[in-house]
């Protein structure tokens, strides 16, 4: 990556490479979930299309994260490390082709840990790419029926230690998007989530949900040098750091049970840990609480693009005029805007 004296890096933008397309729809049929997305937004297919919307909203480089869903969602363990390859294959020629303008993230077969360390060791060592993208939940999914709905697992299991390791050891952060499906309801006896609240607030807390296991299920204890971008600027964890203290305190000193008794530091200082995007969509407050909490060099500028009704072009500059809008110095702004990500994954 090589965007030049103080670029403007959107580190979590969205791709759905042409090759990677056409496999998903001829192992699903067409019709896997957010489809009907990738078919309206024309920007995560077409390069062309990206780098003429990067260059109306002054990006000049996109870390290019892969779309939803996971490959884990519509395989079983077999068929996903084959979409996985070809997914990260295609980012790896987008970046070849586009040295100066992007960088590449490659996803991984969480339904399959062993494969995981080997395509993460792959994407990385032989392919170029600088990091991997987990999910917040593994899907749970019978190898002989692979597209029906499943339970989740979290993804604090020893099963993910040895990728975790590699990943630390190769010195590449991952990014952890929240995955809830709109077949997990609010409440029972409903067939599906109404009103799109699996997405709109399901997803905050699911990224949330992500973090905390991470963090009490002692990930960075055993992996301290492992770094993890979680998207939209960190989910709920910045606006419920209060109730945290708060009700920790509480349930500990009734219930006589330390529950962070196993951690090596202040759970507070390991959620601190994470990185995390601009990603807020235009929230000025929201921008100011997670740079608050998480530290202005753990914020990356982020905008989710170009999942919007523009082809991104939305996303970006609503982040845009949060960053410029927040109260920050220009070096912290320009820290931001692409010094940190550049320090994380290198130039």
């Amino acid at each position: 990556m090589n965007g030049g004296s103080d670029p403007t890096i959107d580190a979590y933008s969205h791709v759905v490479p042409s090759e990677y397309k056409t496999a998903l729809e001829s192992y699903t049929g067409s019709s896997y979930t957010i489809s009907d997305l990738h078919d309206a937004i024309p920007t995560l297919t077409d390069v062309e299309r990206r780098l003429t919307t990067m260059d109306e909203c002054g990006v000049d480089v996109d870390v290019l994260v892969p779309a939803s869903p996971a490959v884990e969602t519509v395989a079983d363990h077999r068929g996903a490390v084959e979409l996985a390859r070809t997914m990260n294959d295609g980012i790896a020629r987008i970046v070849d082709e586009y040295p100066d303008r992007f960088a590449g993230v490659a996803t991984v077969p969480m339904n399959n840990p062993e494969a995981m360390v080997d395509e993460l060791e792959r994407a990385v060592t032989d392919l170029g790419l600088c990091g991997a993208l987990i999910y917040s939940n593994v899907d749970r999914r019978p190898a002989d029926e692979p597209h029906l709905d499943g339970a989740g697992r979290p993804i604090d299991g020893p099963e993910f230690d040895p990728f975790y390791e590699m990943a630390a050891a190769l010195d590449v952060p991952l990014w952890l998007h929240p995955a809830r499906p709109k077949t997990t309801p609010e409440y029972v006896g409903e067939p599906t989530s109404k009103y799109l609240v699996w997405q709109m607030f399901g997803w905050p807390f699911e990224l949330s949900a992500a973090m905390a296991r991470m963090v009490f299920g002692g990930v960075f204890d055993r992996h301290p040098e492992l770094d993890v971008i979680a998207h939209h600027a960190g989910g709920m964890i910045p606006l419920l750091t209060g109730r945290m203290d708060v009700h920790y305190d509480l349930f500990e000193t009734f219930s006589g049970t330390d529950l962070t008794d196993h951690l090596s530091s202040p759970y507070s200082d390991q959620f601190r840990r994470f990185y995390v995007d601009t990603a807020t969509f235009g929230s000025v407050r929201a921008l100011e609480m997670a740079i608050e909490f998480f530290g202005v060099d753990h914020v990356l500028f982020g905008t989710d693009a170009p999942f919007d009704t523009s082809e991104g072009r939305r996303c970006r500059n609503r982040c845009r005029k949060a960053l410029d809008a927040a109260d920050l110095s220009e070096r912290d702004r320009q820290r931001i805007s692409g010094g940190n990500v550049r320090t994380l994954i290198g130039d």
